[in-house]
């Protein structure tokens, strides 16, 4: 078995050796396959990036980097725990379950942890929708894992229904809630009720119904109110073919930020129009498509920034460069309703962007000259780009 062979412990009684950890990594690596040299590093990243269950970890979880950035944050997790599934699939789990060990009393996922410290000062989008059920379609999570996740789940849904507006939709407290840290649909101040924000709360709300069935209970309510909020979001917060960012008092506005195409994550959940209409923006060449995959500013937009900071290196951020988590979820929710050749334009350019730098594989790029920026290895990306490239793989 891969599973637990390279977390840094003792394998069977004995203890590791540099001969152990080859045989681990090769094990590792075989189950993927990799078809080139930055499928290897993006491997090797994934599969060394492991700590052990200790201090603040309740259990083993993946590092986002074991450079500048070398916590567990509690979106990363989930892309390394769906890469990881097929060579580890309890690390994969341990990875998922993680947050909701140390989840706060108000229902909150802590931001980050690692072994020393659990920054609670922010929260992480409550993307969980997604990867819980796709790890449980794959057999990672078992009946114990989910009979323990599934009130976890509730007091997450209850933590973000009590952001919830006027209107019934859910709104970020503070930019670094979103995880899109200085995006521009913010520059107006919160609390903001985003696109993303919403759509990840339908999918959170179908998986909670997903779990309740696995472990027995009634999942209707949940099913229920994912729908009623994606009727919201379509009453409040779509018109003429954009999703909309929606202030407390009702007033909206059409952002320039990726964040409006987020929504396209639904899927064939969207009505056969709305997503006909996301598909047409994604696919527009330089809008937020480029050569380098998915702007996360439009380039049409005054707000695109080029600031130069230390070293005169673009600083940008979430106002233009690339980013793996929405490439990841946009193309997902593309490939679900049936746009696959879009979504393979977009997820190939994101492989290849990646391929192109021999240097590292970083936190985020330029959209435009594709220079990777900030860490270089970081692991969300690693483990997107795995993802992608195993998809690529099955279409050949």
């Amino acid at each position: 078995s891969v599973e637990a062979a390279h977390r840094f412990a003792d394998i069977d009684g004995a203890p590791i050796t540099k001969e152990s950890l080859k045989e681990s990594f090769a094990a590792f690596r075989a189950v993927y396959k990799p078809s080139c040299e930055t499928e290897e590093t993006a491997l090797y990243l994934l599969w060394s990036g492991t700590y052990g269950k200790a201090g603040r970890l309740t259990r083993p979880a993946t590092a986002v980097s074991k450079g500048l950035m070398n916590n567990v944050w509690s979106w990363d997790n989930c892309f390394n725990a769906l890469a990881l599934a097929p060579a580890d699939p309890r690390l994969a789990a341990d990875n998922l379950l993680l947050f909701f060990d140390l989840q706060l009393p108000d229902g909150r996922l802590p931001d980050a942890v690692n072994p020393y410290i659990t920054v609670d000062w922010f929260t992480k989008p409550p993307i969980y929708g997604h990867f819980v059920t796709a790890l449980m379609d794959r057999g990672v999570l078992t009946d114990e894992d989910l009979t323990c996740l599934y009130p976890r789940l509730c007091r997450l849904i209850g933590y973000w229904e009590s952001t919830a507006c006027a209107n019934g939709l859910f709104a970020y407290a503070h930019p670094f809630d979103s995880g899109w840290d200085n995006a521009t649909c913010f520059d107006g101040g919160t609390p903001l009720c985003t696109p993303d924000l919403n759509a990840y709360m339908v999918l959170l709300y179908r998986a909670a119904g997903r779990v309740a069935e696995r472990i027995g209970r009634d999942g209707k309510a949940h099913y229920a109110a994912g729908d009623a909020l994606l009727k919201r979001m379509l009453d409040a917060m779509y018109a003429d073919g954009k999703f909309l960012c929606v202030r407390p008092d009702g007033t909206s506005f059409v952002t320039t930020s990726l964040i409006r195409l987020v929504p396209a994550f639904l899927g064939d959940l969207l009505p056969d129009e709305v997503m006909a209409s996301l598909a047409r923006e994604l696919a527009k060449e330089n809008l937020f498509l480029t050569e380098n995959s998915l702007a996360t500013e439009s380039l049409d937009s005054p707000l695109y920034d080029s600031r130069r900071t230390e070293g005169n290196k673009p600083n940008a951020y979430w106002r233009g460069p690339v980013w793996a988590p929405p490439v990841y979820c946009i193309s997902a929710g593309l490939r679900s309703a049936g746009y696959d050749k879009l979504a393979d334009k977009i997820a190939g350019r994101f492989t290849a962007l990646v391929e192109r730098d021999k240097r590292g594989i970083y936190e985020n790029y330029d959209a435009l000259s594709g220079a990777g920026y900030d860490d270089s290895s970081y692991m969300w990306t690693a483990s997107v780009y795995i993802l992608l490239k195993t998809v690529e793989k099955e279409n050949v």
